[in-house]
């Protein structure tokens, strides 16, 4: 195959990975309103806490719960955590992103990487649509 037909390949398949992407997030979004908001209301409204549906199973209500700490105030709320003997969920991590941008820039710089970290260069064929 020529590099101008693996190209159209490729173009074809970015395009497609888009596409289900998009429907991935339709999908998403549908399923969380499902669960989230339109089949618990009407649980709650009819006074239901568990149905069975033949071929499909049995769906219930649990209570979850989403939560966040501001990243200004993520320092005091460590304090507090090891103040009050719960320190041990504390976890100190590097997102992947920005320690792949680090180490570039590190190589790119001539700079050895540390020795406890893993890095694998390669070439990657980068298509700009027009």
């Amino acid at each position: 195959m020529s590099i101008t037909e693996l190209a159209k390949e490729l173009y074809d398949v970015r395009a497609e990975k888009d596409q289900l992407e998009d429907r991935l997030k339709l999908l998403n979004s549908r399923k969380d309103e499902l669960e989230k908001k339109i089949i618990p209301q009407l649980m709650e409204d009819s006074e239901q806490t568990k149905v069975t549906v033949v071929g499909v199973g049995t769906i219930y209500l649990k209570p979850e719960i989403n939560c966040y700490v501001k990243k200004d105030v993520e320092q005091q709320f460590f304090e507090w955590l090891r103040a009050n003997n719960q320190g041990d969920i504390i976890k100190e991590t590097v997102h992947h992103g920005t320690l792949k941008s680090w180490a570039k820039e590190q190589l790119g710089n001539g700079a050895p990487l540390p020795p406890q970290m893993e890095a694998h260069q390669f070439m990657q064929a980068v298509l700009r649509r027009s």
